[in-house]
């Protein structure tokens, strides 16, 4: 069990109560050595990937255009820096660290579901749906870290609520994105449905593993993803 420190307005548990020290502490369960082995290897892989394929992308696109440019260097470097943040959480147990850390890594989950937004808003929506769209996502990406940052571990409900609501909060937009990116968006909801099949697994935290098998899912539904933007998008 990893205890990280809070305000003193954290909800304190009985066990906290039982030892004064500990009352502004938040505990959070962690996997086992071996399993965080794991944890961190599975993204550690993905993270690596993620700058191949970003440096894959760079070097199709026209960087002299600016929505290309944005578009890849925002769906590109989110996925890094959401693969880099979980695999230095799962690395490390120092408590202050791994404190930032869980708010960087769940914050990330936010600025991936924009970044991937951003290249279907600005390339292949171009007009005021598309630009609407993108700032939308990003809106909401940046109240999401401020909720991370206010909140931290708290709340997993609800955090993985807002998830969902957001990774599917292009539906609107459906019938254009199949029409203009075809096939790709075939790839692009597969993704997203391993991402949502994923978070059972998440969640499930007395099955050994979990979070690992969680992590594939979700390497699983980026592979999807950049996928069919490389071959419709970019």
């Amino acid at each position: 069990m990893k205890k990280i420190p809070l305000s003193p307005t954290s909800t304190i548990h009985q066990s906290q109560l039982e030892h004064p020290s500990t009352a502004n502490e938040l505990e959070i369960p962690r996997d086992t050595p071996e399993e965080e082995r794991i944890n961190s290897l599975t993204h550690g892989v993905a993270a690596l990937l993620a700058v191949v394929g970003l440096w894959v992308l760079l070097s199709r696109i026209d960087i002299h255009d600016p929505k290309m440019m944005i578009s890849a260097m925002l769906y590109g470097g989110s996925m890094i820096i959401l693969f880099t943040c979980s695999t230095l959480l799962h690395l490390h147990t120092d408590d202050a660290f791994t404190k930032t850390f869980v708010i960087l890594d769940h914050s990330a989950i936010y600025w991936l579901i924009a970044g991937t937004y951003t290249p279907m808003a600005l390339i292949k929506i171009p007009h005021l749906g598309g630009h609407w769209l993108f700032i939308m996502v990003w809106i909401i990406a940046f109240l999401g870290t401020v909720f991370k940052v206010i909140f931290a571990d708290r709340f997993q409900w609800l955090s993985v609520t807002l998830y969902i609501c957001t990774g599917w909060v292009g539906i609107f937009l459906l019938p254009e994105m199949f029409t203009e990116v075809g096939d790709g968006m075939n790839y692009v909801i597969a993704g997203g449905l391993c991402y949502t099949f994923g978070v059972p697994f998440y969640l499930w935290r007395k099955l050994r593993y979990n979070h690992a098998i969680w992590h594939l899912f979700v390497v699983a539904g980026a592979a999807c993803v950049y996928y069919g933007f490389y071959h419709y998008v970019f």
